[in-house]
């Protein structure tokens, strides 16, 4: 098992009494984690319906699989690893650049029409360091590639992020934007 802070030992504790049958135990992994996956999957997919169907998929995945999951990563690590991939294999028609119905805010909408120029795995590893704080080697982890490709891809991401995002700040007639 990994050595990981209390957040970490509770889940551990509530996967293995799910592993045993507990429903209850299963259902607040859940509770706790649903929020994190719907975020992912939005960041991901850019569309609130098929961030909703992922995030739900990424459970029904979890609760199918959980007898295989051993500890060798955090239980956070291992349903954002299959919430990627399963945002990864939808096909493209599922995809809306357009974030308007999920995020209120201009800015919001600016920033997520930014993140929806990136390619999925730069967008991916973007979201998950800088939205959901995981660390290289959790990003590493849940990507399933090695830490110094995480370095030098975020520092890709967030260079493509940032002319992307000024690029759309310039351009008062791209949905969102905003003259300055």
């Amino acid at each position: 098992m990994w050595s990981e802070p209390a957040e970490a030992k509770v889940d551990w504790a509530l996967v293995r009494r799910a592993q045993a049958g507990d429903n209850e135990a299963f259902a607040q992994l859940v509770e706790r984690y649903q929020r994190k996956a719907f975020c992912v999957a939005i960041g991901l997919v850019g569309d609130r319906a098929a961030a909703l169907a992922v995030a739900q998929e990424s459970f029904v995945e979890v609760y199918k699989y959980l007898s295989h999951f051993k500890g060798e990563s955090s239980f956070y690590t291992w349903l954002y690893r299959i919430t990627v991939e399963l945002c990864r294999n939808r096909s493209p028609h599922h995809r809306s650049p357009d974030l308007r119905a999920s995020l209120a805010d201009e800015h919001a909408v600016t920033v997520g029409e930014a993140l929806q120029q990136l390619p999925d795995d730069d967008r991916a590893m973007l979201i998950l360091r800088e939205v959901d704080g995981l660390s290289y080697e959790e990003i590493a982890a849940a990507l399933r590639v090695p830490k110094a490709v995480v370095s030098s891809r975020l520092f890709t991401a967030r260079a493509q992020f940032k002319s992307a995002l000024d690029a759309l700040r310039l351009d008062p007639a791209a949905g969102g934007a905003e003259e300055t």
